[in-house]
């Protein structure tokens, strides 16, 4: 077997296991007339994902007297898309939040692109079953 016909299987196999939807946007900036910033966001691409932590790592912060937790989370998207960025949104169907990615993943041998992503949670994101 070659590396080309191991890489081709390999692709196919790590798309296979991409069963998420997920949409990536571009948010920009630009002051409004009234001076404040309004941020719109372009879609870069949508299609197939898959999500998973590949190491626990949490932080956790107050902000406006509530504990914002950060968390770090890997998606992978297929290997032949391009054009994603370091600050790019990712929205994945079924996911209350929304991921910011942090960081670019490449290699030789890529069977899938891979992001780094950082996804803040906050107690309205969790379902506690009404415990207060």
């Amino acid at each position: 077997m070659t590396a080309q016909t191991a890489l081709t299987a390999g692709r196919r196999a790590a798309e296979a296991l991409m069963t998420d939807t997920c949409t990536i946007t571009r948010p920009t900036t630009t002051p409004d007339p009234d001076g404040l910033d309004r941020i719109t966001e372009t879609p870069v691409w949508e299609g197939r994902c898959k999500v998973q932590t590949y190491e626990a790592h949490e932080t956790a912060a107050q902000s406006g007297g509530a504990l914002v937790v950060t968390q770090r989370y890997s998606i992978h998207i297929p290997h032949n898309v391009g054009a994603v960025r370091v600050g790019d949104l990712i929205r994945v169907t079924g996911y209350l939040s929304v991921f910011r990615v942090t960081g670019l993943f490449d290699k030789t041998y890529a069977t899938s692109r891979r992001f780094q992503v950082d996804v803040e949670t906050n107690r309205d994101d969790i379902d506690d079953g009404g415990i207060p």
